[in-house]
């Protein structure tokens, strides 16, 4: 490894040394060779920008004005930059037989196994032998598995159904929808104009069961009465 671009500047007597045109911070470091024609070999101590460097020992000969010079890498800089290379070479291998290849680690809920740098304890994790966990905030929400799927929390949005009444395919039925495990009053809706079918719960221990444009109300639970009328809404 070398470096060459640009002319330097050396005073008699100092070890500072000044560049012209060099970008040394990116080209060269401490430990490195500067070789001057006519000069013998200048040990570098340390690289303070792209334009000024100091020796190791004051510089001895004459002043020089835009001299050319060529820095080499010394033996011990190039075990070093090997080892490192090997570093990171070790590392991408790393990646390329594990995350590059697609494979991951198994995570946990804390960490799981394909996460967002901005959001460590959400993602996706493997949480049992062929089980597969949606995690967020540190909990799994969402496993799947042979067997199906199990859910934490509420549905909500347009997989739910939408009002008491909503009988859209494929949604799933909240509680109290058509009156089924509710204890609210049933929908204003009038036979004339609409077919409401399901069993709403009125004031006490009558329900109604709406079957087509027929109603039934039940008292309690030995008397049904059978009600037919256009005009007439559930609960009167």
């Amino acid at each position: 490894m070398q470096y060459s671009t640009g002319t330097l500047t050396l005073t008699n007597g100092s070890a500072a040394v000044t560049g012209t045109g060099t970008a040394w911070v990116g080209g060269l470091r401490a430990g490195w060779i500067l070789l001057i024609p006519g000069e013998g070999p200048l040990l570098i101590q340390s690289v303070a920008s792209d334009t000024a460097l100091t020796l190791a020992r004051p510089y001895q000969g004459s002043t020089r004005s835009g001299a050319v010079y060529n820095a080499l890498a010394t033996r011990g800089e190039m075990t070093t930059f090997l080892t490192q290379l090997q570093t990171v070479l070790t590392a991408m291998q790393g990646t390329i037989d594990g995350a590059g290849a697609g494979k991951f680690a198994d995570g946990t809920v804390a960490i799981p196994g394909l996460r967002f740098a901005s959001d460590e304890d959400t993602g996706m994790r493997r949480s049992a032998a062929n089980a597969l966990a949606l995690v967020t905030g540190g909990a799994d929400r969402l496993v799947v598995t042979n067997s199906g799927a199990a859910l934490t929390g509420l549905l909500t949005g347009t997989a739910v159904t939408q009002s008491v009444t909503d009988a859209t395919a494929g949604r799933l039925m909240k509680v109290a929808d058509f009156g089924l495990g509710g204890t609210g009053a049933s929908p204003a809706i009038t036979l004339n104009s609409a077919t409401a079918q399901g069993l709403f719960p009125i004031l006490g221990h009558r329900s109604e069961l709406a079957l087509g444009c027929e109603w039934r109300r039940c008292v309690g639970a030995a008397s049904c009465h059978h009600l037919h009328h256009p005009d007439r809404t559930p609960g009167e």
